[in-house]
């Protein structure tokens, strides 16, 4: 028997939870989220989950800060590079919806979907759409046109994930091009 301990690696073990836990939605969809399905794919032990994430709400909560800090990161990025002035933020935000490799914004829709029964879950989405609603009425677009264009890119994922739409690389930059010209139109 070896002496050698296994090094604990708690950040490391979370963010596998959290892949996990985006790839069993993804797999399944909404349905085949379950703490044991997440355990499984992550190769933890549901002790080890539950040692993370008491309840399937708090890895549910966690997997939605977690998805939309890494919107915010990417969307981040697109501002900084802009150099243009008006519609900077909503111009970030289409680019990072509709980026080569987002965040797995479909995840983010159906854990919306699943949220809704659950109040204080909501309101921290509709706090973090407050926020950008906030960059954009700031952001030299009128306040309707950048309505407009925030629904149709978060359509776009609730089209694809109700099968209503292709999600292919042509689809998403054709819509992306089209909601940058309507922002500087």
């Amino acid at each position: 028997m070896s002496d050698i301990k296994r090094k604990k690696d708690p950040i490391g073990v979370r963010e596998r939870l959290l892949d996990a836990a985006v790839k069993t939605m993804q797999k399944g969809g909404a349905n085949a989220f379950t703490l044991d399905e997440v355990a499984r794919a992550a190769n933890v032990s549901k002790g080890g989950l539950l040692h993370h994430f008491p309840a399937k709400g708090a890895l549910l909560e966690a997997l939605l800060d977690d998805l939309l800090n890494r919107f915010d990161a990417l969307a981040l990025q697109f501002y900084e590079q802009d150099l243009s002035t008006a519609g900077r933020w909503l111009r970030a935000y289409v680019k990072a919806t509709f980026a080569d490799e987002p965040p797995p914004l479909e995840v983010v829709l159906m854990l919306t979907f699943m949220l809704t029964e659950q109040p204080e879950m909501l309101n921290r989405i509709r706090e973090y759409v407050d926020i950008w609603n906030e960059r954009f009425v700031k952001d030299g677009v009128s306040p309707m046109r950048a309505h407009v264009i925030r629904g149709a890119a978060d359509s776009y994922w609730t089209d694809v994930v109700l099968g209503m739409m292709p999600d292919t690389p042509e689809e998403r930059v054709a819509l992306m091009n089209e909601l940058l010209h309507l922002i500087t139109a």
